[in-house]
């Protein structure tokens, strides 16, 4: 035989073992009992909770025995279309299916086989689960997430995403919070259903031809958040969960940022043009130039949504030497320009816009931070040797996080430029860096998809997430939520507010 499937009846008196086109049942004290006759291989086995009958699945179909009378009370035949897995409600009263590509879809039966409720997943479920109550279905499978589904509804409502590999096996104990799971890897995981993040949210974002980059809200509308990659940036409006504006017919660009106060987003191009794009109408409503092209690296509004705040790239125009120019958007012809020249240097305004840090891993690489006013160096770091490219005030303006493409977390003072920490977050480079809101919380999400929520007094960790690989990621303004966008386009919105 090939293809088993076992299974324990309820009392732990009686085991199942399938095969092709039959079912073997032995009792522990007398062995072999009986054969029950089957339409295909019975790879998957699932008792009844009373007993009485079996549920068989595997290659094309799924059945139902009844064990008295050995007879298929029913059955249910798809073409090429293999079954992940049987699980009965509490009850005895449901049979959740799990049928594979190109179905990927859990259906629900009654006693009689009758379809109650599909529920479409979108990828092949290996698991499948009922909370203690019955009235939630726990699925697993190949696109590395757990997620809870309303039967009555059809729909999904929580997911959670804890392996980088395929899950192959899982359960839950809604009693003891609990759950556990096996991936492709052979890990084992026993993870807390309390804990983790509570994913809200999930759609996805065409990634184009290369990883998303950015992902970024908007300081001051709810719900309206971008993402972008080297050759797109997506506005999003979460409330109704569409695309509102896509911005594609772009040269290669650097960097954007949302206009602090109204709907408008403006993007910085590689050739040192800056545009500004109305999110409604997608038409251009401003249109600059910056001093440094060649792929400069940074732009950034100041707060009250005036000037422009732009690190410099490869080479620059003219003769000005400088390391970040700030361009008045209200005349055109008013430029001030800050430091000596230095390449790809990242500039960042401070939340009361009288600062700017800078940071260039050209040369010494030392964090920098000016006085807009003065426009003088107010202070100056020691040497940082790690390759920083990421960098977030706190909302205080105590604090400045900075991160590096080696997985260097760097935090420093943001009144003295004086480093008060520096760990190594990840093995892999980071992606993202953010505080939080209220300044509770600092996050990194890695390369390798590894977010991390780190304490902000201490910099313990408080908890780590496996999302996919090449996650970006960003809190709302309001700290209740936190966007993640993966490399495939995948966008995740978690509840933040547990873990804040």
């Amino acid at each position: 035989m090939s293809h088993r499937g076992i299974a324990w009846n309820p009392d732990g008196t009686i085991i199942a073992l399938g095969g092709s086109r039959r079912v073997d049942l032995f009792d522990l004290e007398h062995g072999f009992v009986k054969t029950l006759k089957c339409m295909y291989n019975a790879s998957v086995l699932a008792w009844s909770p009373n007993g009485k009958s079996l549920a068989v699945g595997g290659k094309f179909c799924v059945c139902v025995i009844d064990l008295e009378t050995e007879k298929v009370v029913w059955q249910h035949y798809r073409n090429r279309v293999n079954v992940g897995d049987l699980q009965w409600n509490q009850q005895g009263t449901v049979l959740a299916a799990a049928w594979g590509w190109p179905d990927q879809c859990v259906r629900l039966y009654d006693l009689e086989g009758k379809t109650l409720q599909s529920l479409v997943a979108d990828h092949s479920v290996h698991s499948l689960a009922w909370t203690e109550e019955g009235l939630t279905l726990v699925s697993a499978g190949n696109d590395h997430e757990v997620r809870w589904w309303n039967p009555i509804a059809g729909k999904q409502y929580r997911s959670l995403a804890i392996s980088r590999d395929p899950i192959e096996s899982m359960d839950t104990c809604e009693s003891a919070g609990t759950g556990i799971l096996v991936s492709s890897d052979g890990t084992m995981r026993l993870f807390s259903l309390n804990d983790l993040p509570l994913c809200e949210q999930q759609l996805v974002v065409p990634p184009g031809p290369s990883r998303i980059q950015k992902i970024q809200w908007h300081p001051e509308v709810p719900g309206l958040l971008a993402v972008r990659s080297s050759q797109l940036v997506h506005a999003i409006d979460l409330n109704t969960g569409k695309i509102i504006r896509s911005f594609s017919e772009l040269s290669n660009f650097c960097d954007f940022d949302w206009h602090p106060k109204h709907r408008s987003i403006t993007i910085l191009e590689s050739n040192g043009n800056i545009k500004h794009y109305s999110v409604e109408t997608g038409d251009t409503i401003g249109e600059w130039r910056a001093s440094s092209v060649n792929s400069p690296v940074s732009i950034r509004w100041s707060p009250n949504g005036r000037q422009l705040l732009v690190g410099t790239g490869q080479n620059r125009m003219g003769n000005e030497k400088f390391c970040f120019e700030v361009i008045d958007t209200f005349d055109m012809e008013s430029r001030e320009f800050f430091g000596e020249f230095s390449p790809q240097s990242v500039a960042s305004w401070s939340p009361d816009a009288s600062r700017v840090i800078v940071f260039s891993s050209h040369g010494e690489a030392k964090v920098q931070l000016w006085d807009v006013a003065s426009r003088t160096l107010a202070h100056q770091s020691e040497t940082v040797k790690s390759n920083l490219k990421l960098m977030d005030y706190s909302s205080g303006g105590n604090k400045i996080a900075m991160g590096g493409s080696n997985g260097a977390l760097v935090v420093i003072n943001a009144s003295t430029a004086k480093i008060i920490a520096r760990l190594h977050a990840d093995s892999d480079g980071l992606g993202s860096v953010k505080w939080s809101p209220n300044e509770n919380r600092l996050l990194t999400c890695a390369d390798d998809g590894t977010l991390r929520l780190w304490d902000s007094s201490t910099l313990d960790l408080v908890l780590t997430l496996d999302t996919d690989i090449g996650s970006v990621a960003d809190w709302s303004p309001d700290g209740r939520r936190v966007a993640t966008c993966t490399s495939d386009g995948t966008l995740r919105i978690w509840d933040g507010r547990q873990s804040n």
